[in-house]
């Protein structure tokens, strides 16, 4: 497990495909990501109590983040759809 985490520190962030890397972004943390590319998770970062915490070499960020953001990505579209479905409705 070591080694996958010197070969995270290893990455880097502004050449990952799913970052979005522009003059000005200091850290990984603060660039957008582009969710529309596949993640690539073969990185455990470590195993609590059990749960393997996974690595997204594309988006540079843990496998959850990915998840979360993705999630929240589609509950807006959903939203969006349902508003205009509403307005039609009225």
């Amino acid at each position: 497990m070591i080694e996958n985490i010197e070969s995270i520190e290893k990455e880097d962030w502004k050449k990952a495909e799913g970052v979005e890397y522009k003059k000005g972004y200091t850290n990984s943390a603060s660039a957008p990501r582009d969710y529309s590319i596949p993640c690539k998770i073969n990185k455990n970062i470590c195993i609590i109590k059990g749960y393997f915490i996974w690595w997204c070499s594309t988006h540079h960020q843990p496998w959850s983040d990915c998840r979360e953001n993705k999630l929240q990505i589609e509950l807006d579209n959903l939203k969006d759809a349902l508003k205009k479905v509403f307005a039609l409705v009225k």
